[in-house]
């Protein structure tokens, strides 16, 4: 019996990890078009799109520490980049270079959460 209770119990702390670990990544990557959305328009109507790039990119470097002790490094690398590649547009003043790299943000996240995350196609 004491070895039941140990197994269900190891179980238990398994399946709640896995729960935890998708429902983490899961948020994190809907905040992040969330925030990629909040962009776009202050890149079309705000003067401020500069500071809500480096405010996205400074929670994007501490949430990915996260989400690579989560999944593979080589997931989040490409997203790492393309922000570092919106701001520099940003900056430069090139702003159709910035909305498109946007856009590409928003496909490259959503592709992960489709990829990182338990959804009913995968299972069946």
């Amino acid at each position: 019996m004491k070895k039941l209770i140990i197994a269900l119990s190891i179980l238990a702390v398994i399946i709640g990890a896995g729960a935890f670990e998708q429902v983490y990544v899961s948020k994190t990557l809907d905040n992040f078009i969330e925030r990629t959305e909040a962009l776009k328009v202050a890149l079309t109507v705000s003067n401020n799109a500069l500071e809500e790039a480096e405010e996205l990119e400074k929670w994007w470097i501490e949430k990915k520490q996260y989400l690579e002790a989560l999944s593979p490094h080589n997931f989040f690398m490409d997203i790492t980049y393309s922000v570092y590649e919106v701001i520099g547009n940003i900056e430069n003043d090139e702003i159709p270079q910035a909305l498109t790299r946007i856009e590409i943000l928003k496909g490259q996240i959503s592709n992960l959460n489709h990829i990182l995350c338990i959804h009913w196609e995968h299972v069946i």
